[in-house]
């Protein structure tokens, strides 16, 4: 297979549409024919262009007039960006597109700013230190036909849109779930993927009964895996309830915690279920497990819902406690573990996510307080064998790419790990006040460098 080898782009001033190159490239360009054109690219846009071959160009450029530029990146200013020369091919990039769902003020001509704005302009000035161009962009950003999207980029302090090629590679952090209600933009995110198959990662939301389904049926992760059935009838349900004395219920396309209930069962055979509405911690009575349902009904005939069997965690300052393992994938597509810590509780609570109300610790600080030094080094252990599992387990159920994972997992009194949840939009803080400040601009380099592995090893060939 053919090697692209990487040369410094620079813009040249010319009424024609050209490509200037040093004869010493003229085989790399052409390698079985002599031409005299070859197709200039950038992520999804070409053109044909005449090649002019120049012994004045220096050996390690390619020099590319200012009317093929405009006519392949428009007034974008990005003549940092790389050449790489493939056989009849030279390609300017790589490009990364962040899809999300900004919206343009056209007021104060700039991006309405969100908690994911801060986080979106780091990845861009990322990007740039790679040597990628990194732009933001939504689906009905999109234009299928000309291969083009309506772009947002940080540049110059600011934030300006302008019209761009589809990327090379597509990262995928649309957070919200609300828009798959709609068909328009179910279609849209359907025909992206079939453009870009093998070029996106972290596509949609994981579905909490398809992971379960995946993990259960994978013998190295049933083991770690709590007793899950999805709610299908109120009969079922109830002795399920029996079964347990802690269930937990969750929606099947819920996150942060949201929607989340615990029912457990008391010695004379009574019911305290617990919810959070409104930041509120709300406790209600049930006569018996049938109750439960009934009361419950409405609930869990809105949405599909998931019972699972609670596990008794162990606890750090009376709260119960869980563990967040942030995998992701490196320059080199191999999972590496980027974070690491224990999330507990807020006192009187039952879920720790951080969006709750949950605190952030050391994992060994949490451990220390549970058990012994020996058994504190084999659960570590055992919490990153599960984690990798885990994410080796989803990415093939799921016939997704994925450079990045949440995994929670959950440390019984006796030492066993389980696994809690998996989450495929893992939230990252742009900054922290006391955490470590590597790890955060870590947790934001590394699905750039996955990106560029992506691109290296499919657009750019």
């Amino acid at each position: 297979m053919p090697t692209a080898i990487r040369r410094r782009l620079l813009i040249f001033d010319s009424p024609y549409t050209m490509i200037r190159l040093h004869p010493i490239d003229q085989g790399l360009l052409w390698p079985d024919t002599h031409s005299t054109r070859c197709k200039l690219s950038c992520g999804g846009r070409e053109i044909e262009i005449p090649v002019s071959l120049d012994a004045s160009v220096p050996v390690d450029c390619v020099l590319v007039s200012v009317k093929a530029f405009r006519q392949i990146l428009g007034n974008l200013e990005s003549d940092w960006l790389p050449a790489f020369i493939w056989p009849n091919r030279i390609h300017l990039g790589p490009t990364i597109g962040i899809l999300c769902n900004p919206k343009w003020d056209d007021k104060h001509s700039t991006m309405f700013l969100n908690r994911q704005e801060p986080g979106l302009r780091k990845m861009i000035g990322i990007g740039k230190q790679l040597g990628a161009l990194v732009y933001v962009f939504g689906l009905r950003d999109i234009n299928f036909i000309e291969m083009q999207v309506r772009a947002f980029m940080w540049q110059g302090g600011s934030w300006n849109k302008m019209i761009v090629p589809l990327p090379d590679v597509i990262y995928d952090q649309v957070l919200s779930r609300k828009m798959e209600h709609n068909s328009e933009y179910r279609e849209r995110r359907k025909h992206l993927s079939l453009i870009y198959e093998g070029r996106i990662f972290n596509e949609g939301f994981l579905d909490k009964w398809e992971t379960h389904r995946w993990l259960v049926a994978d013998i190295r992760t049933r083991v770690h895996v709590p007793l899950t059935q999805r709610y299908q009838s109120r009969s079922k349900a109830a002795t399920f309830l029996c079964q347990h004395s802690v269930t937990f219920f969750k929606p099947v396309h819920g996150s942060l915690g949201l929607g989340i209930l615990r029912a457990t069962r008391k010695e004379d055979g009574a019911y305290v279920v617990e919810s959070k509405q409104a930041g509120k911690h709300i406790a209600t009575q049930y006569g018996d497990a049938k109750a439960v349902i009934v009361g419950l009904l409405p609930r869990l005939r809105a949405k599909p819902y998931l019972l699972q069997e609670g596990i008794d965690l162990a606890h750090y300052k009376d709260r119960p406690v869980d563990v967040r393992i942030v995998l992701q994938r490196d320059g080199n597509g191999q999972w590496q573990r980027t974070k690491m810590f224990a999330r507990v509780a807020p006192v009187g609570d039952f879920t720790a996510n951080l969006a709750g109300g949950g605190e952030a610790y050391p994992v060994f600080q949490v451990l220390s307080e549970n058990f012994p030094v020996k058994m504190q080094r084999k659960v570590r252990g055992e919490l990153k064998r599960v984690a990798l599992l885990t994410a080796e387990v989803i990415e093939q159920g799921a016939k997704k790419k994925f450079g990045e994972l949440g995994v929670d997992l959950g440390i019984d009194q006796r030492g066993r790990v389980w696994i809690i949840e998996v989450n495929s939009k893992p939230w990252k803080a742009p900054d922290t006040h006391s955490g470590r400040r590597d790890l955060v601009e870590l947790a934001f380099k590394r699905p750039l460098q996955y990106a560029l592995y992506l691109a290296h090893n499919s657009t750019l060939r």
